[in-house]
């Protein structure tokens, strides 16, 4: 007997469709549908309003993303090493040498991950893409990508548009991510991020769905992160447990070990060929730079949980001078409102990430975006309830509140981005030509710099292909990170402090001995160069509008 209308609606396990003569004709199927087709508007609603917000998404965060692409004709901060560790793959022939030359200083095994160096070695050799602009560009492309995955993996764990927007925006737009992914070191940093947050994305779907393709997809990911940043390694061993405990089950258990597996065995042409060639002391002493290692390797317990605090606590007290105030605050609320409710996951992992990952590298801003965005729907949550009357009334609020906080921290982070100063200059691309040509191939320089930023120091070795007498870059795989630490610090106090004497003291106390010594910014320099020409008998053998080259006198 035909099923009435209301009937048809509401019994289970029905498939409807419409026979000949519009007659409702029921059939039992496995899952049920709707009794009447939807227009096309409405079936393909959620994918457009994902459309929608992942464009707004773009348009929002692009002002602060491009803007220094578009307007400065020099990359931001430095990338020196990554520069001459792509050209040295070029020269190989694409083989991976065994030592990156300068850098170290004097060298340094070439152990860093790889896959960041082939793709910058491919785009500008193959397809002739110039070096500077490459550096310029190619990260506002990869941050792109990062908030588009950002907003897909806030959605699965919100199942909230606007809270993945929210979160997303908040994410890109932070000052001290975007200095460490947005900058030229973003050709390395950025790739890796894309490809961590790709497969966090892929295997929190894998836990949802226990689908197999999406195992295997988060493998290779992941994998592809920790061969293009050493620092993926920290923070997938964090973030897959995470994850799981956000989806426990003895499956999603499974899962994440198999994930973990494929991850590693994907990786496992750099891991192996490094220990191959340079043993495991290169892992262990790059291991140094982790908070949690160096409290372990501290004499006693007590000096490595008071090591490992004051490594949390620098890190926390970074971030208020840094990241935005608000932002800042709406996480620590959100974690402490997770808590309260019961749900300690995001405030773990960000903790772990805190105490885990090396300094600089902002990967826990991932979780503290989280925490924000879940405290800022609660805000807006109460606030629409608050004397709600009409649906205007409630959206509005939503509007005001949402809009006056990402508005806020939206033009913080684009008048933190238009501040910013390329570290590179002509000047600097001079001088480099003017060494090359000029002095000998074991010559060895110091560098100096007026505004004290180790970024405008980092360059040199690339630009000059010299050696020079001290230099932090690559000394983590040598085991000297601590020591080239001291000395640059050494070096920067008597360029801000511009103590006479102070430069000639620091050369003689650690029996320095440059060939040449680079002024950047020699104008602010002037009674240091005067040091060096009256105590230290140096002459000036090359200048430029901003710098000047100093000699030692040959004995």
């Amino acid at each position: 007997m035909p099923l009435s209308a209301r009937e048809t609606v509401n019994a289970p396990r029905i498939d409807y469709e419409y026979a000949p003569g519009a007659t409702i004709v029921a059939s039992v199927v496995s899952r049920p549908a709707l009794p009447v087709a939807l227009p096309w508007w409405k079936t393909y609603a959620p994918a457009i309003s994902h459309l929608l917000a992942v464009g707004l998404l773009l348009a929002a965060s692009a002002p602060i993303l491009w803007f220094n692409a578009w307007t400065k004709a020099m990359p931001l901060e430095f990338a020196g090493l990554y520069t001459l560790a792509a050209e040295t793959l070029v020269h190989n022939a694409y083989r991976l040498p065994d030592h990156l030359p300068f850098y170290g200083p004097g060298g340094t095994p070439f152990v860093y991950p790889p896959v960041g160096f082939y793709v910058m070695a491919f785009a500008t050799d193959l397809f002739n893409i110039p070096t500077l602009t490459y550096l310029r560009v190619v990260p506002a492309v990869l941050v792109s990508g990062i908030s588009i995955v950002a907003y897909i993996f806030a959605y699965l764990l919100f199942r909230s548009r606007l809270a993945a927007f929210a979160a997303a925006l908040m994410f890109v737009s932070t000052p001290e991510l975007l200095q460490v992914e947005l900058f030229a070191g973003g050709v390395i940093r950025a790739l890796a991020l894309l490809w961590l947050l790709a497969g966090l994305t892929t295997t929190y779907l894998t836990l949802i769905t226990g689908r197999r393709c999406t195992v295997v997809l988060s493998g290779l990911l992941l994998g592809l992160a920790i061969m293009t940043h050493p620092s993926a390694v920290p923070f997938i061993a964090i973030s897959l447990p995470a994850l799981l405990l956000l989806q426990p089950s003895r499956g999603n258990t499974l899962r994440i070990g198999i994930i973990a597996l494929l991850s590693l065995i994907t990786a496992a042409p750099w891991w192996a060929t490094i220990l191959e060639r340079h043993g495991v002391d290169a892992f262990t002493s790059a291991s140094g730079v982790m908070p949690i290692v160096a409290a372990a390797h501290s004499p006693g317990p007590t000096a490595g949980i008071h090591s490992l605090v004051t490594a949390i606590a620098v890190r926390m007290s970074v971030t208020p001078s840094i990241w935005l105030p608000i932002a800042q605050c709406l996480a620590y609320i959100g974690a402490a409102y997770c808590l309260a409710v019961g749900r300690p996951v995001l405030p773990l992992w960000f903790l772990c990430c805190l105490a885990t990952l090396p300094l600089g590298i902002p990967y826990y801003y991932l979780p503290g975006s989280l925490m924000a965005a879940t405290m800022l729907m609660v805000m807006c949550d109460h606030a629409s309830r608050f004397r709600r009357q009409t649906a205007a009334l409630h959206y509005s609020t939503l509007i005001v509140l949402l809009g006056f906080t990402l508005g806020y921290l939206w033009w913080r982070g684009f008048a933190w981005v238009r501040q910013q100063v390329p570290a590179l200059s002509e000047d600097d691309l001079a001088i480099g030509r003017w060494i090359q040509a000029n002095t000998s191939e074991n010559a060895t320089f110091l560098a100096l710099s007026a505004t004290g930023r180790e970024a405008d120091l980092e360059w040199f070795p690339y630009l000059l292909r010299r050696t020079p007498v001290f230099g932090k870059w690559g000394a983590e795989w040598t085991g000297r990170l601590a020591e080239e630490e001291r000395l640059q610090a050494a070096s920067i106090e008597c360029t801000t402090t511009l103590t006479r004497g102070c430069i000639s003291r620091f050369l003689a106390d650690n029996q320095l001995t440059p060939d040449y010594i680079i002024l950047k910014g020699a104008q602010q320099l002037h009674p240091l160069q005067q040091e060096l020409e009256q105590l230290q008998q140096m002459t000036v053998v090359f200048t430029t509008h901003e710098d000047a080259v100093l000699q030692r006198p040959r004995p």
